[in-house]
């Protein structure tokens, strides 16, 4: 979300992602069965590009202290995984916000950032 907010505050086209493969960058990145990718933002255009594999595994840090498995969730998104998508060329949003107050209230939102 916040790469669709900075992307409009920077004047960027973006592209959301659909096909790549989710349950190998799901391994590399050590998310187990914890947590799911189901799609990517690139900006401003795709490119390829050959791709390095990690050295090192990243290893995985539960955020909640627990975790509940849930089998419809994991079948469904074993099955989706891998169902190419119907991509659509995304035109720049349509809306015009003031980009002085949105970038405002994005970092009173978000002050992680």
């Amino acid at each position: 979300m916040l790469s669709l907010l900075f992307a409009y505050l920077h004047e960027n086209n973006i592209q959301l992602g659909f096909d790549f493969d989710k349950l190998i960058l799901n391994a590399d990145l050590g998310f187990e069965n914890k947590e799911f990718i189901t799609s990517c933002v690139i900006s401003p255009e795709a490119q390829e590009k050959p791709v390095r594999r990690l050295r090192l595994p990243i290893p995985f840090v539960c955020g909640t202290d627990y975790f509940q498995v849930n089998q419809c969730v994991e079948d469904a998104y074993q099955t989706t995984s891998l169902q190419p998508s119907h991509q659509q060329q995304l035109e720049h949003p349509q809306f015009n916000f003031d980009r002085e107050r949105f970038l405002e209230n994005v970092w009173n939102r978000c002050p992680i950032i």
